[in-house]
């Protein structure tokens, strides 16, 4: 084999080798995700954690739990809206999606806990997580001038949370603020509107303890992830973020 075929043999199986989902890392989950390609979305995006039903549901069998979402207060039995982020971003994350056949790198979180905390040893360390995700594609729109988002999977809860009732309760019934925030195309809620939502706040801090964080409240998103991660305690952001959940730099020869 000549030296180069065998320079080009060697650099395919390294690409390949840095495709595989298990030459990357997980993302820690105490600390901070890949921020690469975030980006917050309008509060009506809440709509993608919500499990989609277009009548009424079918009958369950004796002993199963109900495997759809709820709205805070209302049963979701229509088609969820459409969301949609600006084509250049689109196309470029339907390209990062792409990278790793089958994985779903794409997720839409939901309820961030950021800020920073001290380890056993008194360091500081940051934290930036989502407490609920799920996977997403990104597909052209019909008029080619906006990309749409669309679930690709099912409502996850943050890792740190065992399987077992509670989890299945925290992904089944997921409060999203109902038809307070459908329909708003801002991405922060007022503090006045949020104070209110007690039952939103109080399902966001119910699901931070249960996976291990000791949040003092929740705040409406908006800031940036480095200015929150400069908080001296943890908070809830209350808002959702679509981002890649593997870190894409130093993947330009892969791409």
């Amino acid at each position: 084999m000549r030296d180069e075929a065998r320079h080009e043999a060697s650099q395919a199986l390294l690409t390949l080798a840095d495709l595989t989902p298990s030459a990357t890392a997980a993302t820690d989950a105490r600390g901070v995700i890949p921020l690469e390609w975030f980006r917050w979305l309008p509060l009506s995006a809440q709509s993608l954690l919500v499990a989609e039903e277009t009548g009424p549901p079918a009958p369950l069998p004796t002993g199963l739990a109900p495997q759809r979402a709820f709205v805070e207060g209302l049963d979701q039995r229509t088609e969820r809206p459409r969301v949609t982020i600006e084509r250049d971003l689109g196309e470029q994350l339907a390209v990062i999606d792409q990278l790793r056949v089958g994985e779903h790198t794409l997720r839409v979180g939901w309820l961030f806990v950021a800020g920073r905390v001290k380890d056993a040893d008194g360091r500081t360390a940051r934290v930036f997580q989502p407490l609920l995700t799920r996977p997403m594609r990104i597909v052209p729109d019909p008029d080619r001038r906006r990309s749409v988002v669309q679930p690709a999977g099912d409502v996850a809860a943050h890792p740190a949370i065992g399987r077992g009732p509670a989890r299945d309760r925290f992904e089944t019934e997921v409060h999203t603020g109902g038809e307070d925030l459908a329909s708003r195309d801002e991405v922060a809620i007022a503090p006045a509107v949020l104070a209110s939502m007690t039952t939103l706040t109080g399902y966001a801090q119910r699901l931070a303890t249960a996976a291990g964080f000791a949040v003092s409240g929740c705040v409406a998103a908006g800031e940036g992830p480095e200015a929150l991660m400069r908080r001296d305690d943890l908070v809830v952001v209350v808002g959702s973020a679509i981002y890649a959940a593997r870190p894409t730099s130093g993947t330009t020869t892969a791409a």
